[in-house]
């Protein structure tokens, strides 16, 4: 007979299910300006690092590096926003009014750019068409003579992350392997920074992964660092740990006695004749 699940039950279950779903995250994307133009001949080039899925549903920038440069220098000197002298905040007006600006942020400065798409930035990527059309698309320098942009595109792909485990263990003497991976678009490069464990090596894929092999004659703890870079946006960094141990001596396996009663009746007492005395037999 099958029974039923209580109802506590199902609304454990339920409420675990809406927890979880509410705390998954995708990846942020990292979009990229690509073909940027202004109206008088210069450029913007760079990224900025978009987040749509942060607790409370909140959307954010979270890094950038965006430059400028050509056409009217004279107005518009060369620049590059970042983080360090820059504030980045997520556009969202709507009617093809989405994207982000960029302002620099030192006391009474002004100057900024605002580049907005046709459609709203998402942690999908893809590509977007900047909007010259868009409220205060283009380019102000403190908020006085303004360039406008010409066209151009923000190409969104996932933000380089390496995916697999800090650390790893080797046994000294024996062959082994380890393989980092890290996603990103294009695939990135992986690279590793300090000492190997003498016959270790390490070698890039050139598929977004890099494999540890080799056989360690040294045992001890190696602190590496490994990059994962695409040349997209900022590189990945992860600090990695190489363990190289001593092999495990085997434990003999205990013996067994080697008389058959003893292993039948392990516990039995075997009885003993015993003489009697003198005098006590029969008559």
């Amino acid at each position: 007979m099958i029974r039923s699940v209580p109802a506590y039950v199902r609304a454990f279950v339920a409420f675990l299910l809406l927890f979880v779903g509410a705390n998954v995250s995708a990846v942020p994307v990292i979009w990229t300006l690509e073909g940027v133009t202004f109206v008088d001949g210069g450029t913007a080039s760079g990224w900025f690092v978009f987040d749509a899925d942060l607790p409370g549903d909140q959307q954010a920038i979270t890094d950038f590096s965006i430059s400028v440069d050509g056409g009217d220098t004279a107005t518009f000197p060369p620049i590059t926003y970042v983080s360090a002298n820059a504030y980045g905040n997520v556009v969202d007006q709507g009617a093809g009014d989405y994207g982000a600006i960029f302002s620099l942020s030192a006391p009474g400065e002004t100057r900024g750019i605002r580049i907005p798409a046709v459609s709203p930035l998402t942690n999908a990527g893809g590509t977007l068409a900047i909007n010259p059309a868009g409220a205060g698309a283009g380019e102000c320098y403190n908020c006085g003579p303004q360039r406008s942009f010409s066209g151009g595109n923000l190409v969104g792909s996932p933000v380089v992350t390496i995916t697999s485990a800090a650390t790893t263990t080797f046994v000294l003497s024996q062959p082994g392997s380890f393989t980092v991976t890290a996603t990103g678009a294009p695939p990135p490069a992986i690279s590793v920074a300090g000492a190997l464990p003498p016959g270790i090596s390490f070698v890039d894929n050139a598929d977004g992964s890099g494999t540890f092999s080799g056989t360690p004659t040294a045992a001890g703890s190696y602190a590496l660092t490994i990059t994962a870079s695409n040349g997209v946006g900022v590189p990945a960094v992860q600090a990695f740990t190489l363990v190289v141990a001593a092999p495990v001596a085997a434990i003999p396996a205990p013996t067994r006695p080697d008389c058959w009663e003893c292993t039948l009746r392990p516990r039995a007492r075997r009885r003993r004749h015993r003489p009697r005395a003198p005098g006590t037999g029969a008559g």
